[in-house]
């Protein structure tokens, strides 16, 4: 019913987001970015359209869980961290997509519907 609608957008965890280990005071990087965490993907296997993966990035302006210039900054180190690497090109030609999206997204352009639970 939703998702007649749209994508369902909302932050998914489980135990494992939480979970952290630590070697002699250090801590490892989150396996999973903020925008990984609220949907926003790449990947071949997730087959999220550049029209939805772009609507996940307006909420997360929108809603000020990152601003512009953060969602920027991963976009840039994701490409910067896999550029020469032919495997990840498309993945670079989507990122590169979303981050023009996003210099040019005008704050308040997202359409929302709020939804009170979602029962599982």
């Amino acid at each position: 019913m939703l998702k007649k609608l749209g994508i369902i957008l909302c932050r998914v965890t489980d135990i494992k987001t939480y979970a952290f280990s630590n070697n002699n005071g250090k801590y490892n990087l989150a396996k999973e970015s903020t925008l990984m965490l609220y949907g926003y993907n790449v990947n071949r296997k997730s087959n999220l359209k550049t029209v939805d993966r772009q609507k996940i990035l307006a909420a997360i302006i929108d809603w000020n869980i990152l601003t512009k210039s953060e969602i920027l900054s991963y976009l840039k180190f994701f490409i910067s961290q896999k550029s020469g690497d032919v495997k990840y090109n498309e993945a670079i030609d989507k990122w590169t997509a979303d981050q023009k999206f996003v210099a040019n997204y005008k704050i308040g352009n997202f359409k929302q519907f709020g939804v009170n639970a979602i029962y599982i």
